[in-house]
C-alpha cells in the first residue's frame, strides 16, 4: 500500500510508512515478547513430561534385560534432572522399605 502511493502527497506517503512501521513493531512485540516465550513454556514442560517417561522406560528396558532391580532403578534415576534426582542411598532406602518379601 505505501509503495502504490509514492506519487502522492507526503503527507500520505508519510502516513502509509507509519502504518508499516507500526505494525512491523507489533508483529514483533508480539512474536518475540508473547509467541516465543509461550512456545518456551510449553516446551520445557513437554521436555519435563517426556522425561519422567524416558525414566520409567529406562528403568523397565533394564529390568527386562536382566539386570538386579537396584541397578534397574539407579538407571532410569540417572535421566532426572540434578534438582529432583534422589541420591543412590535414598533410591536404595525406598527400594528395601519397600521389597515384598516372597
Amino acid at each position: 500500500m505505501t509503495m502504490g502511493a509514492m506519487g502522492g502527497p507526503v503527507e500520505i506517503i508519510g502516513m502509509s510508512i507509519a502504518k508499516a512501521l507500526v505494525g512491523t513493531f507489533l508483529g514483533i512485540l508480539l512474536c518475540y515478547g508473547f509467541a516465543a516465550p509461550l512456545a518456551q513454556a510449553i516446551q520445557h514442560n513437554v521436555k519435563e513430561e517426556v522425561l519422567l517417561f524416558d525414566c520409567v522406560k529406562t528403568a523397565i528396558v533394564a529390568q527386562v534385560c536382566g539386570r538386579p532391580s537396584a541397578i534397574a532403578v539407579d538407571a532410569g534415576r540417572r535421566l532426572l534432572y540434578a534438582e529432583v534426582r534422589p541420591s543412590f542411598e535414598q533410591m536404595e532406602g525406598w527400594l528395601l522399605e519397600n521389597r515384598q518379601t516372597p
